[in-house]
């Protein structure tokens, strides 16, 4: 039986608590990461009507599923949205552009 009343009592469990806590947060973070790709992809199937293009951006998809790093993930993407503004001439994403140049 533990004492309510014991300081370690109470930090451990206001440890834990915080632990929980973070584990949420991160788990909510990258949900919201992975369905922000996957509107993403959904959205970018409308814009480029190219099975080429589905190829390369199912192989992102898969490298960003499968690296380690999130902030990777995140400097990866925001580098597709800055090729926009430096390749792209409409106001679509510029992706395929950034494919481009990298195969």
């Amino acid at each position: 039986m533990y004492d309510i009343n014991d300081p370690l009592f109470v930090i451990n469990e206001s440890i834990s608590f915080i632990t929980l806590y973070i584990l949420f947060i991160t788990l909510l973070y990258l949900l919201l990461t992975f369905l922000y790709l996957l509107l993403t992809f959904l959205y970018l199937l409308l814009i480029y009507p190219s099975i080429y293009f589905y190829s390369l951006l199912l192989l992102y998809l898969l490298y960003l599923f499968f690296s380690s790093s999130i902030l990777l993930k995140l400097i990866i993407f925001f580098m597709l949205f800055l090729t926009n503004s430096i390749y792209s001439n409409d106001m679509t994403f510029g992706l395929f552009d950034f494919f481009i140049n990298i195969f």
